[in-house]
C-alpha cells in the first residue's frame, strides 16, 4: 500500500501579483511503479482498489482535482483506461471520473496526465470516500482481449480489490459517470493484489489572482476598441513537470455600460510573440460597478503549462473576433511608469480591437503599442 502526501509548488515571488488562498496537497492511492511477479491470465480485468482510498475528513465539500495516472507495463497489448469511484457501501460504487484511455505507452514505467491535457474535478462532500481503479479496455469495455498488461502481486497482506472480468476481450464490464461499475463477466469482492498503478489528485488548491483590484480608477480609454494583455502580473510554471492550471474568475470594474468585454490567457513565447490558450464567456449583461463573473460560464477552462513557460492575462474590448464593439471602452486604467506593463492594440473605431483564436496568436488591431504602462481594474484568477 502506498499513500503520499507532498505540499504543492506555490509562489507569490516579485513576478507575479497574487495572492495566495490555500495551499495544495498532492495525494497518490496506489502502489509502486515496478515490475512484479504476475500478469492476470484473464484478458479482461477491471479493478478498484479498496485498501489505497482517501476519505473527506473534513466538515465541508472537498474539490479533488484527479492529475496524473503511472502504471507499468510488462508488455504492450490491452488499452489501459483509469478511472476514480466514490464508495458508497459494501461492494458498491458510483463513478465520478474517468481518465483518457492510453494505447500508445511503453514497456516499464508509464507516468501520463489522467485526462490528456485537462484536470478533472470532482466533489466529495464530507465522510465520503475515493478509490481508484483501471479496466484493461476501453471505457465501454471494448479493446480487449490481448492481453492483460499492469502487473501485480499476490498474498494475505496485499490490497483488498475489487475485481471484475474474465477470459474473453469483452469480459471486463464498463464505467460510466454517474453509475455503478458494469461488472464483467466473473466479480470478486475479496481478491489480494499489489498492482503496479497509482492515481495522483490535488486536494484542496492553490489560487493566485493575476491583475489589479477592482475599484474604479480616474481614467477610460479614448478609443473605443483596445485589446490589452499585461506584461507585468504572470505566472510562470517553474516546475519540473507539466502544470494544469484552472481559470477561474473574470474579475472586472466597469465605469459605464458600453462595449461587451472578453477575457483570455496567453503563452508569452517571447518578446511581443504570444500564443491565446483559452478565451473565457464575453461579457454583455454586466453592471456599473464591480463584477466577478465565471472565467467560462458553466465549466471550467483547463490550460497547460510545460516548465519554464509563462501565462499572462488579457481582456478585449469585443466579442472574441472582434466585432461587437464601438460603443466606448468600460474598464478603467491609472496610467504612470510604475503602472503595468502592458502589450496593447486597438483604435478609434469599432472593429479596430483585433481578434482572438485559440491556438493561434492574437491578431493586431490598427494600432499596437509594446511598453504602455497602465494598471486596469481587472483580474482572473488560477487554480491547481
Amino acid at each position: 500500500m502506498y499513500i503520499h502526501i507532498v505540499d504543492w509548488f506555490s509562489s507569490n515571488g516579485p513576478w507575479i501579483r497574487s495572492k495566495l488562498i490555500a495551499e495544495d496537497e498532492i495525494t497518490s492511492l496506489g502502489n509502486t511503479i515496478e515490475q512484479r511477479r504476475q500478469l492476470d491470465s484473464y484478458n479482461s480485468n477491471l479493478v478498484i482498489n479498496l485498501s489505497d482510498t482517501y476519505t473527506n475528513s473534513g466538515t465541508e465539500e472537498q474539490q479533488v482535482a484527479i492529475q496524473d495516472f503511472s502504471f507499468y507495463a510488462s508488455r504492450v497489448a490491452d488499452p489501459i483506461t483509469p478511472f476514480v469511484v466514490r464508495i458508497d457501501g459494501e461492494n458498491n460504487f458510483t463513478v465520478l471520473a474517468v481518465g483518457k484511455t492510453r494505447e500508445n505507452y511503453n514497456n516499464g514505467g508509464n507516468r501520463l496526465l489522467f485526462d490528456n491535457g485537462y484536470t478533472t474535478t470532482v466533489i466529495l462532500q464530507p465522510g465520503e470516500t475515493l478509490a481508484a481503479g483501471f479496466l484493461d479496455a476501453y471505457a465501454d469495455g471494448s479493446g480487449g482481449g490481448i492481453g492483460s498488461v499492469i502487473p501485480h502481486e499476490r498474498g494475505k497482506k496485499r490490497d483488498r480489490l475489487w475485481y471484475s472480468g474474465g477470459p474473453n476481450g469483452g469480459d471486463s464490464g464498463a464505467i460510466v459517470v454517474g453509475q455503478s461499475p458494469t461488472p464483467g463477466s466473473e466479480t470478486y469482492t475479496e481478491l489480494r493484489r499489489d498492482y503496479s498503478y497509482n492515481i495522483e489528485f490535488a486536494v484542496g488548491e492553490t489560487k493566485i489572482v493575476l491583475g489589479n483590484s477592482i475599484v474604479s480608477r480616474r481614467q477610460l480609454d479614448s478609443y473605443s476598441a483596445n485589446m490589452v494583455i499585461n506584461l507585468s502580473d504572470t505566472y510562470t510554471n517553474t516546475g519540473s513537470d507539466k502544470q494544469s492550471i484552472a481559470l477561474q474568475e473574470f474579475s472586472f470594474y466597469a465605469e459605464k455600460l458600453a462595449d461587451p468585454v472578453t477575457p483570455f490567457v496567453v503563452r508569452i513565447d517571447g518578446e511581443n510573440s504570444f500564443t491565446v490558450l483559452a478565451v473565457g464567456t464575453t461579457q454583455e449583461n454586466y453592471n456599473i460597478g464591480a463584477n466577478v463573473v465565471s472565467f467560462l460560464a458553466g465549466e471550467t477552462a483547463m490550460v497547460v503549462l510545460n516548465p519554464g513557460e509563462t501565462l499572462a492575462t488579457g481582456f478585449i474590448d469585443a466579442n472574441a473576433d472582434g466585432s461587437g464593439g464601438g460603443y466606448g471602452s468600460v474598464i478603467p486604467h491609472k496610467r504612470g511608469k510604475k503602472r503595468d506593463r502592458l502589450w496593447y492594440s486597438g483604435g478609434l473605431y469599432g472593429d479596430d480591437a483585433g481578434a482572438l483564436e485559440v491556438g493561434a496568436s492574437p491578431i493586431p488591431g490598427s494600432e499596437t503599442y509594446t511598453s504602455l504602462y497602465r494598471d486596469y481594474s481587472y483580474s482572473i484568477s488560477l487554480a491547481w
